[in-house]
């Protein structure tokens, strides 16, 4: 599946915001930027929507109050607790920034997530031959 880009004017939005918290780090996913304290997303874009992690409380908030929708990047595949930040928000920063704050202060609060470690292209392979045959102690196959 393939995603539009994410404009100028939104992506220097979103590093404004991030430029804000000095503990955030600025990562890419779905090919766009995404902000994240101590290995947790707090603020995002997808193409030229934020979306932004809240805790309960200030989920339930956003959405009585801004009409928010949950972020589901695959149709049907929604996340439980990322919300799609209505155009009326995105459009006023200091509003935006109010709830990136809360969302930023609601990743700190949760505990701190490592990156997981990723499998090289060799050891998948060799994970692979395991299904077909035995293998000998010098690794020729029996």
């Amino acid at each position: 599946m393939s995603w539009g880009k994410s404009s100028d004017s939104m992506i220097e939005l979103f590093d404004r915001l991030l430029s804000i918290h000095p503990k955030a780090e600025r990562r890419t996913m779905f090919g766009c930027p995404t902000g994240f304290a101590n290995g947790n997303l707090f603020l995002g874009l997808h193409e030229d929507r934020f979306f932004i992690r809240l805790s309960e409380d200030d989920r339930a908030a956003f959405v009585e109050q801004f009409g928010a929708t949950f972020f589901a990047p695959i149709p049907g595949r929604k996340s439980r607790q990322t919300l799609v930040v209505p155009e009326r928000v995105a459009a006023q920063p200091p509003l935006l920034r109010q709830w990136s704050e809360k969302a930023f202060a609601y990743a700190l609060s949760l505990p701190v997530k490592r990156a997981k470690k990723r499998r090289t292209g060799a050891r998948k392979k060799q994970a692979g031959s395991k299904l077909g045959a035995k293998r000998t102690r010098r690794g020729s196959r029996a």
